[in-house]
């Protein structure tokens, strides 16, 4: 995954002619969110990063209702068990 990131990193640069932070990441398999989230709140301008305070402490299952955020947590893990070879 390093090799990944060095390229991808290399390639922006020179497109943009300045250095490039990248973090991988994956809102799939939520890896790395937090530092992500993180990077964004530093990279901001300071006088606009209070707009993140408000939503830092939310998890990805905070904006379901609450009579089906259970059903899709269930769903997901099932899937996500499925998909790592566990179940059939």
């Amino acid at each position: 995954m390093e090799q990944i990131v060095q390229d991808r990193r290399l390639k922006l640069e020179s497109v943009v002619g300045k250095d490039v932070r990248i973090f991988p990441y994956s809102a799939k398999y939520r890896y790395g969110l937090q530092e992500l989230f993180t990077m964004l709140v530093e990279a901001c301008p300071k006088h606009r990063a209070w707009i993140f305070d408000a939503i830092k402490n939310f998890g990805p299952f905070d904006f379901l209702p609450d009579d089906a955020r259970q059903i899709v947590i269930d769903k997901l893990y099932k899937l996500t068990k499925h998909r790592r070879g566990r179940t059939k």
